[in-house]
C-alpha cells in the first residue's frame, strides 16, 4: 500500500476522469477546492493505530447499524 499523501491535482485529476466521484467536483469552484484541500490537516497515526484504523474500515458494516440507518432513511424527513 501506497501511503504517500495525493497533492491536490493530483486527487482532482482522479476525481474528474470517469470516476463515481466526479460529482464532487463538478460544480465546485477548483481554486477554492484545491484552496480546501491544501489548508487541510493531515492525521498521523502510528503503525499499530493506522493497521487497526485500517482494519476497522475494511471490516463489514455491524448488521443492527446498518438495519437501523435504513429504517431511518425510509422515514420522511421531518420539514416534508
Amino acid at each position: 500500500m501506497n501511503k504517500k499523501p495525493l497533492t491536490a491535482q493530483e486527487q482532482l485529476k482522479a476525481m474528474t476522469t470517469c470516476n463515481p466521484q466526479s460529482h464532487i467536483v463538478n460544480g465546485t469552484n477548483i481554486e477554492e477546492w484545491i484552496k480546501m484541500h491544501e489548508n487541510a490537516e493531515s492525521i498521523e497515526l502510528n503503525q499499530v493505530d493506522y493497521e487497526q484504523f485500517v482494519t476497522y474500515l475494511s471490516s463489514p458494516p455491524d448488521r443492527t447499524v446498518v438495519k437501523e440507518l435504513k429504517k431511518r432513511f425510509e422515514q420522511k424527513a421531518p420539514w416534508e
